[in-house]
């Protein structure tokens, strides 16, 4: 079953700061520039002899931008949510662009990225697939599992002997 992008995620300023990534990458001549916002939450949990010895939930929010400028491919990310930072950005893919052309011409070759006849796909989203989302399980669930597991194999430690080589 697919998953919805949430609203809070459609809530961030996603088009105005790709806007103006890109446009700042078309001013700086790049013949290609892409735009990715990104979105990923983790969770970690922590045993200790099966006992629950800490948890942490993070997430990570950022974006990126990827050009072609001068035949070479360069790529920058940020975290900073302005217009300003989002073109910075940018700004910097285009500098890694200029860098790897002259770091490919040193080195003696004339290779150049070629871009394939390629329609523009525009804005897409993607959403990880899963049948049961694990940040709707509750903790105490989570933290019995990881409890029973950790003294399975706790029970199997001690079962066996083991002599140094």
């Amino acid at each position: 079953m697919p998953h919805e992008v949430d609203q809070s995620f459609l809530a961030l300023p996603l088009r105005p700061l790709a806007d103006a990534a890109l446009a700042r990458a078309r001013a700086l001549g790049s013949v290609h520039a892409d735009f990715r916002f990104e979105r990923v939450r983790s969770a970690t949990w922590r045993l200790r002899d099966a006992r629950p010895a800490g948890s942490s939930d993070t997430t990570d929010l950022g974006y990126a931008v990827r050009v072609v400028h001068g035949g070479a491919w360069g790529f920058a990310s940020g975290v900073d949510l302005t217009m300003d930072a989002a073109a910075k950005v940018a700004s910097q893919a285009v500098a890694m662009a200029k860098l790897s052309a002259k770091v490919i011409a040193a080195a003696g070759s004339d290779e150049r990225v070629e871009l394939a006849d390629e329609p523009v796909h525009g804005e897409r989203s993607w959403v990880s697939a899963y049948d049961l989302d694990p940040f709707d399980v509750p903790a105490e669930e989570k933290a019995g599992l990881l409890a029973e597991w950790s003294g399975r194999l706790l029970g199997r430690r001690a079962s066996r002997t083991w002599t140094p080589p």
